[in-house]
């Protein structure tokens, strides 16, 4: 998890494209859009320099602290030094807090800004629940492929497997309850302003994509991971996650693709910039943890983890 977020500041230089293109990208860079009078109030947020100076911050903040825990982490491999596990535990709350910030703040700057007649305060959560689902995951597949290669055999127990699958199962649930609350709110509304970007989604074949999020990313996992007997099987567990990865892309494409589309057409460049970048991101992830420990060896709670079982 630490080598995972430690490549953060390779994420800033992929981001660069998007800063340097952003009047292609995003609505409120259109003059005509900008001059429009429900555009007045946000006219000081929604500019090149604001938009500009906060994913500066943004990545700040993120990359400090994922190269901070991962550095004191390393170093405490090393020493043993309980020092460093206080500091890391007095850092951590602060941490947890302004990264949920900087992440709900992120979204509506990368995503809910590309129609900026839009607004919803639940968007920022909506977006950090997928991601954190999908992080599960993540974590799920990583830890298999670790195990079959031969590594962390006797550290990661199926009791350690089945937590990874409450975590997704927890989480699919909530990323749905969020999807369905935004939704629902905008809907008995009925307000022009909130309900024209669902609108603009359900059209013109955009809608079966919808439809497609709703089964994909919400009912059947939430359906396939209940058992326990699943969350203990290897192959059903890799399966699920696969299945939620693969889902929430599916959720951003029908976020993010309307915009510069007014109907569904699918182009295998949308596949291939995915996996390009998750491919940059794995090269990342091997290069940084080569020399190092995959396991926090001199963790003082490392022995209470390994003993772990679920009730």
């Amino acid at each position: 998890a630490e080598v995972t977020a430690a490549v953060m500041p390779l994420f800033a230089v992929l981001a660069v494209p998007v800063m340097v293109f952003y009047a292609n990208i995003y609505g409120w860079a259109d003059p005509e859009i900008a001059s429009m009078h429900a555009m007045h109030h946000k006219a000081g947020y929604l500019s090149r320099d604001a938009f500009l100076i906060r994913w500066v911050i943004y990545f700040v903040i993120w990359s400090g602290y994922a190269l901070f825990f991962w550095r004191q982490s390393v170093a405490q491999d090393r020493s043993g030094d309980l020092k460093i596990t206080r500091r890391m535990e007095n850092f951590s709350g602060f941490a947890l807090m302004i990264c949920a910030l900087a992440l709900a703040a992120a979204a509506f700057d990368l995503l809910m800004s590309m129609d900026p007649l839009w607004f919803s305060t639940m968007f920022g959560v909506y977006y950090w629940a997928g991601g954190f689902v999908t992080f599960f995951a993540v974590m799920t597949l990583f830890t298999l492929f670790l195990q079959n290669t031969g590594r962390m055999e006797r550290i990661v127990s199926p009791e350690h497997f089945h937590d990874y699958g409450k975590a997704m199962f927890a989480f699919t649930f909530f990323w749905g309850y969020i999807a369905f609350s935004q939704y629902m709110l905008y809907w008995y509304a009925n307000i022009p302003e909130e309900t024209s970007w669902y609108l603009h989604r359900s059209r013109h074949g955009w809608g079966w994509v919808g439809v497609a999020t709703i089964f994909a990313t919400w009912m059947l996992p939430f359906a396939g991971l209940m058992s326990r007997f699943t969350k203990r099987h290897r192959k059903l567990l890799a399966f699920w996650a696969v299945w939620i990865i693969v889902a929430q892309w599916i959720n951003l494409y029908w976020v993010v693709m309307p915009g510069f589309s007014e109907s569904f057409v699918f182009s295998p460049m949308d596949v291939t910039a995915f996996l390009g970048v998750g491919g940059i991101w794995l090269a990342g992830i091997v290069r940084l943890a080569m020399g190092n420990s995959l396991v926090p060896t001199r963790d003082p709670r490392l022995e209470d983890s390994l003993r772990f079982e679920n009730a």
